[in-house]
């Protein structure tokens, strides 16, 4: 690290009362961290698209018959919502592709990316 970061870092560590070493250390188990954020987001993601499918195939025999039961366009509004819910986490995990990426390869490098959007 260059001199510059090495200051904004100690700064840091000062400001919250530790040790450069001890934040450093929590700094990159936070990028393993944002990893398993990251997949447990793409998983879910992955299981709303599926029981959206799934919801929206079942209730599709129903949607020209007013005298459906209940039972079909609860389904058909929960497929919907969970569909609604799909597509954010799908923008979400599109958005953070590049940091997870990064945390993976290089956790030093996403820890001092963060340290520096800290100090900003």
């Amino acid at each position: 690290m260059n001199e510059q970061a090495t200051k904004l870092i100690e700064q840091l560590a000062q400001k919250l009362g530790t040790t450069v070493e001890y934040l450093w250390t929590v700094l990159i188990k936070q990028a393993h961290v944002e990893i398993y954020i990251f997949i447990t987001t793409l998983i879910l993601t992955l299981i709303g698209a599926v029981v959206t499918s799934v919801l929206l195939r079942y209730t599709q025999k129903y949607w020209n018959d007013e005298t459906a039961p209940t039972s079909a366009w609860m389904a058909f509004v929960f497929g919907i919502i969970i569909g609604i819910g799909t597509v954010v986490g799908l923008i979400a995990t599109i958005a953070n592709i590049s940091d997870v990426i990064t945390a993976i390869n290089n956790p030093e490098y996403w820890a001092l990316k963060e340290v520096f959007g800290v100090c900003k």
